[in-house]
């Protein structure tokens, strides 16, 4: 029988763990977003609000948003109330936000 000494497989064990650790982000996933900015002033809280009453008033539901460096967030359960948001925002306030479709992270906080 081969045996390996005690530091060589707690070393193998130690690594093992460090690995599964960052890789646990990749089992919660993304999900569609939308990211809202404005060309010179950050997003603020009152924004958020007036955003969300809005979409809320057409029938699309945000399923999380956030403030983050001067911009909003929202998460959408699915590509079409992504899309549809991102309609609703550009009509109801034209040239006031830039607005971008990109992936949020479920990973909770």
């Amino acid at each position: 029988m081969i045996s390996y000494p005690r530091w060589k497989i707690a070393l193998v064990a130690i690594v093992l763990a460090i690995g599964i650790f960052l890789a646990l982000p990749n089992l919660f996933g993304e999900e569609s977003a939308l990211q809202l900015a404005r060309d010179r002033a950050p997003v603020m809280a009152s924004d958020r609000t007036d955003i969300e009453t809005l979409l809320q008033s057409k029938g699309v539901k945000p399923t999380g948003s956030f403030l983050d460096q001067g911009r909003l967030t929202l998460r959408f359960a699915s590509k079409q109330d992504q899309l549809k948001a991102r309609d609703i925002i550009a009509e109801a306030r034209q040239n006031d936000f830039t607005i971008a479709l990109s992936q949020a992270s479920r990973v909770p906080d």
